[in-house]
């Protein structure tokens, strides 16, 4: 199966770059350079943290851990987790070449099999949230002049919701060394944790199969 790699590289990317163009917005981690990856420049960001300390009389509540189900094992993270199928393989990198390791401010998990491959990623951005939308849309508009890719297609933008936050989910459709895959992405930003949540389902059994994958992991996701 694919690996990820080209798109989440690609979204990643284009997320960055609008956090710079975003006044008082930045990533918490470090770009370096990228192997096999985008060749757009992204400039080297460093988070100056700032400590507050606010008496709470009353903790805001957080999301009870994701509950395994038969059939399914459960990632559990970085303060998020999710539920998987029994079988598949899962690998944790960082976002970056230079940044090898997850970190709560950001990584990737990939899951897959024979069956199909799921990438989940997150970024920490601090400050102002970003514009998702515009910024993953103009990511997915990136695999169209990717020379690797031939018959990209791209569905119409839906909004769903998900422990209180609005989920943007669209499908889209790409060919690659002869074969066919079909795939269905969401994103959101989650307040309480200051990140924003991307999942992809790249799968060759059809839209269907993917759209309902990708859901079972938005349903079991807990992302803060």
């Amino acid at each position: 199966m694919r690996k990820p790699e080209l798109l989440v590289w690609i979204l990643i990317s284009t997320i960055l770059v609008a956090s710079v163009l975003t006044a008082g917005c930045t990533y918490s981690g470090s770009i370096g350079p990228v192997t096999q990856k985008p060749t757009s420049v992204i400039p080297t960001l460093t988070l100056t943290p700032t400590l507050t300390l606010t008496p709470t009389l009353n903790p805001t509540p957080t999301s009870s851990p994701t509950p395994t189900i038969p059939g399914m094992k459960t990632y559990s993270n970085y303060d998020f987790s999710f539920n998987y199928p029994e079988g598949m393989a899962i690998v944790e990198t960082g976002l970056t070449d230079t940044d090898k390791t997850a970190t709560r401010d950001g990584g990737i998990v990939t899951v897959r099999d024979s069956r199909g491959t799921a990438g989940i990623v997150w970024v920490k951005i601090d400050g102002t949230p970003i514009n998702l939308d515009e910024s993953h849309l103009a990511g997915f508009k990136k695999l169209q002049s990717d020379p690797r890719y031939t018959d990209v297609t791209l569905g119409e933008m839906e909004k769903t919701s998900h422990l209180g936050h609005t989920v943007s989910t669209i499908n889209y459709n790409y060919t690659e060394s002869g074969k066919h895959f079909y795939g269905q992405a969401a994103w959101w930003y989650c307040p309480e944790s200051g990140r924003t949540y991307f999942i992809s389902v790249d799968t060759t059994n059809g839209s269907t199969s993917a759209k309902n994958t990708m859901m079972t992991y938005l349903d079991s996701f807990k992302c803060h």
